[in-house]
């Protein structure tokens, strides 16, 4: 009994405990080392991976730099550039030849070309002043060491861009190992910083990149006081005498002296280049999932023993709780009787061995007709219209909790048939499984149902009758479509389609001019977007099974609480006559860029368009360089073949909802959507070098300069073209043939 529980019988337990704790305290030693095992692999892995992607890098500038001396500074007798003097006559086309090169790699900011005076020559971007670096300790290395051809600068100011670089010179000599040049590539920190910044280095946690040959520090991320970059580290610091020693890679805890965080790390030296990477993750996040499971599970211990001092006093209270929830249960039991026999809703027990009815309600005995005692001896197969084969399996079911839910044909002891739905769940008694049932009489809603289905046959009917297409859907699946749908497309019937679709959205041509999925932020919300345009912009472009375009007008009207009745017109002919008229009206006659007329009627809607899906709208002025010259030397004739040429070269290398309009003359203006004004000026400086580059019939090679800006919102868009217009005028002035962008 639990009242004879004698306590000093268990002393054993107290031996458990005390091992518990032993192995637990040896376990969670364990754990620490494999945790300090696990960071080791960490950061040498984050390690590993920024060394490979900044060496390759650094590979590809030092490539790019070799290409560049061999394209263009490499002295040979039959080289256009192989004196000074001749160097200066082809300044453009140098400088020209650098930002091709440099422009090639992300990682390179500028490529320059220093001569042996220390004076920057030529540059991959236009120099807008004279800079002398003779006093650099980067190029007096150079000039001073004539068996040094390669090297790396310490970071450095640049004084072309005013930023934190490091440079990659390689020196350009004579015959006689004097330093005739250097070129060099700059490349900015921020970008190094940036690919350090890649990976997860958790909370407090540092990556940096240091010299091998000085210990120097170029970057860091996260960013330090400035005062550290360059610094080197001291000489007692563990990581400076491995690396000195000559080690490749290392690991080592530390306490860092700049936030005195406790860290451990790894360092790995390149292979080609005179830098190491170091990952450092601080204490508090490798150690974080080892010091939580030690709180965790001591929390746990606590809980055991306490647990444990306690669980015999608690199974003596046991015996007590069970012999009142016993009686609760009882309790419960005749609270249950009652409520089954007076409750409103029909009820029944049966026995799902042989169907025997077991028990029934009052709402039972009313709603059948029969008494209580009449009930209890029939057999549900007295009362339901299966057969007893299907009414077995249905027990089966029900028992097995596959179906709970059921609609059955039930006859009354008046004879008449009742539909009832019934919910059938299985209750474990002591004599076994029974079924109790809850029934509804649903007589009245399935004769409603039925009508409607009558309804919806006799209106699919009609709707087949119909010469337009027309469909019942959710706008995500199609639940009818007429015979029309189906002879346009090709498809035998519903199900043929739905094999392979689920909408018609989906047949809706990308055409701009009309309405389809891309125009949407919420493409699935296509049905309602369509039922509130107007009904000039309610029209859709689909190709049918002859693989031919057709303009269909859009229909939208309710059929009930959630499907729609969506009628299709074909009014291809009418709309190929409004697009012949429009193209007469909105194209230039001699381009057939737009005109004006365009610009005007469309302008708005763009505006509506960016703001809708978050864009920009940029606005360029473009205008050829000494028109008038062409005009006025080879004739009007001329000229005119000269713009439709320069429409073409445009138009060839535009993106395709691009949109070129002819403003006047020789001025054009061009409006894009952009997802990043960044994007702006490539795509302006491919276009002016395509021009650049075009030979034009009988008067060869022309220019062109842009002038572009952004459109701000709710701005008069001419007051933005009035800003692209002056900064046309800007390009001008600073000489032709170029790009300007003004805000």
């Amino acid at each position: 009994m639990l009242t004879d529980f004698n306590f000093s019988s268990h002393r054993w337990f107290l031996v458990s405990v005390f091992l518990i704790i032993f192995l637990f305290i040896g376990q969670e030693v364990s754990n620490y080392q494999k945790a300090i095992e696990q960071v080791s692999k960490e950061t040498n892995n984050l390690s590993t991976l920024l060394i490979k992607k900044i060496e390759h890098d650094f590979e590809r500038v030092d490539n790019i730099l070799l290409l560049t001396k061999k394209a263009i500074f490499t002295k040979d007798k039959n080289s256009v550039f192989y004196d000074n003097r001749i160097l200066e006559e082809y300044n453009d086309t140098i400088s020209i030849k650098l930002k091709s090169f440099a422009d090639s790699f992300d990682e390179i900011e500028k490529l320059i070309y220093i001569d042996k005076d220390g004076d920057i020559k030529y540059a991959s971007n236009r120099l807008s002043k004279d800079v002398n670096v003779s006093d650099r300790e980067y190029f007096k290395e150079l000039k001073n060491n004539k068996d040094l051809n390669k090297s790396f600068s310490d970071v450095v100011i640049s004084r072309l861009s005013g930023r934190e670089s490091i440079l990659l010179l390689h020196a350009i000599r004579d015959e006689n190992k004097n330093l005739d040049g250097i070129l060099a590539a700059v490349i900015n920190t921020s970008f190094i910083r940036k690919i350090l910044s890649s990976i997860d280095i958790g909370q407090n946690g540092v990556a940096l990149i240091r010299n091998s040959e000085t210990t120097k520090l170029i970057t860091r991320y996260p960013s330090l006081d400035d005062s550290l970059i360059n610094k080197p580290l001291p000489k007692d610091n563990e990581i400076s005498k491995l690396i000195k020693s000559g080690s490749k890679y290392g690991y080592l805890e530390y306490t860092a002296s700049t936030d005195d965080i406790k860290r451990f790390a790894s360092f790995i030296t390149m292979e080609n280049f005179p830098f190491y990477i170091q990952v450092a993750l601080s204490q508090d996040e490798y150690l974080k999932s080892w010091k939580d499971n030690l709180i965790v599970k001591s929390i746990f211990l606590g809980l055991f023993i306490f647990a444990s001092i306690i669980i015999i006093s608690v199974m003596k209270r046991n015996f007590n709780n069970e012999q009142k929830l016993l009686k609760e249960l009882n309790n419960e039991k005749d609270r249950f009787e009652n409520m089954f026999r007076i409750h409103s809703s029909i009820m029944l027990l049966i026995d799902p061995k042989n169907g025997q009815i077991l028990d029934a309600n009052n709402s039972a005995v009313s709603f059948y007709g029969y008494s209580l005692e009449k009930l209890k001896s029939m057999n549900v197969n007295e009362i339901n219209q299966l057969s007893q084969e299907e009414l077995n399996t249905i027990y089966q079911e029900a028992k097995q909790l596959k179906t709970n839910s059921f609609v059955f044909e039930h006859k009354l002891n008046n004879g008449k048939i009742k539909i009832v739905e019934i919910d059938s769940s299985p209750i474990e008694t002591t004599s076994g499984i029974i079924l109790f049932s809850i029934i509804k009489d649903v007589t009245k809603e399935k004769k409603i149902e039925d009508r409607l289905k009558r309804s919806y046959k006799r209106i699919e009917k009609l709707i087949d009758l119909q010469d337009n297409m027309i469909i019942l859907t959710n706008g995500k699946n199609t639940k009818y479509a007429n015979n029309k749908f189906f002879d346009f497309f090709g498809f035998s019937n519903l199900s043929d389609f739905k094999k392979s679709h689920k909408s018609i959205c989906e047949f809706f041509i990308q055409n701009d001019e009309f309405f389809h999925l891309k125009k949407l932020e919420y493409p699935e919300n296509w049905i309602n977007e369509l039922k509130i345009l107007d009904g000039s912009k309610r029209i859709v472009a689909m190709k049918g099974k002859n693989s031919k375009e057709h303009k269909f007008f859009v229909t939208v009207n309710s059929f009930d609480e959630d499907i729609m009745i969506v009628g299709f017109t074909d009014i291809t002919n009418t709309i190929k006559e409004k697009i012949k008229l429009e193209i007469k009206v909105t194209q230039d006659k001699l381009t057939n860029a737009y005109n004006r007329e365009y610009f005007d009627k469309y302008y708005k809607d763009w505006i509506i368009s960016i703001n809708k899906f978050n864009l920009k709208l940029a606005v360029v002025m473009l205008d050829i360089d000494n028109f008038k010259y062409v005009n006025d030397t080879f004739g009007h004739d001329v000229g005119d073949l000269v713009l439709i040429d320069f429409v073409k070269v445009i138009c060839t290398n535009l993106r395709s909802n691009d949109i070129f309009v002819r403003w006047g003359g020789e001025e054009f203006i061009l409006v894009l959507k952009l997802k990043d004004e960044k994007d702006l000026l490539k795509i302006l400086e491919n276009l002016r070098h395509k021009v650049e580059i075009y030979n034009f019939p009988k008067i060869g090679k022309r220019t062109c300069s842009f002038g572009a800006t952004i459109y701000k919102d709710d701005e008069d868009i001419f007051k933005t073209i009035k800003r692209a217009d002056e900064a046309v005028y800007k390009a001008k002035n600073l000489g032709r043939n170029r790009v300007e962008i003004i805000s």
